[in-house]
């Protein structure tokens, strides 16, 4: 059987037996090389003619499927290897990195473009994020969300920038001073 994190949670919250559950239960964690495994896995097993490069596909599968190994970062103008590109608009799921795949493999050899690749990704991992914060909602239900995120300035964040956020977060909802300690 399987239980998602956020019921996991929410049990260890709220059960006495939490303990003896855990000591019964595994949690699945990937890291970036088993996650980019898996993605290769799976490539692997379309068909020769989906592959832009076929020649390619023993040294770099990636590159073979796409017709290219990295893509150019618009903002930071550096190139991004297409795996750590599509792995960074993911959850860092398995299933994530299926939802990109698919959506990619909709698109034909001669179609696969840094343009092209870059739009399917944002447009699945906005769907991604939809569905993961429809997932979470009851976990957030406090949350004003809109207020929340009208403070994020960049889509980069350092953990301080993310604890002044929180900070700011706080101020504003709870009428506490902006230097206030985050609970």
């Amino acid at each position: 059987a399987s239980i998602r994190k956020e019921a996991i949670s929410r049990y260890r919250k709220e059960q006495v037996l939490f303990q003896q559950v855990s000591e019964r239960t595994l949690e699945l964690r990937y890291s970036t090389l088993e996650l980019e495994r898996i993605f290769v896995n799976n490539l692997r097993r379309e068909p020769k003619e989906r592959f832009a490069a076929p020649e390619r596909m023993e040294k770099d599968p990636i590159a073979a499927y796409f017709g290219f190994s990295t893509i150019r970062h618009k903002q930071v103008k550096s190139d991004e290897d297409i795996f750590q590109y599509i792995a960074r608009h993911t959850l860092s799921r398995p299933r994530d990195l299926m939802q990109v795949g698919k959506a990619l493999s909709r698109l034909a050899p001669e179609e696969r473009s840094q343009d092209s690749l870059r739009s399917v990704v944002q447009e699945v991992s906005a769907e991604i994020v939809g569905t993961y914060m429809s997932e979470v909602r009851p976990h957030i239900k406090a949350l004003d969300l809109p207020r929340l995120l009208s403070l994020v300035d960049t889509n980069a964040l350092t953990r301080e920038r993310l604890r002044e956020i929180c900070r700011q977060y706080n101020a504003v909802i709870t009428g506490a001073k902006a230097g206030a300690a985050v609970s």
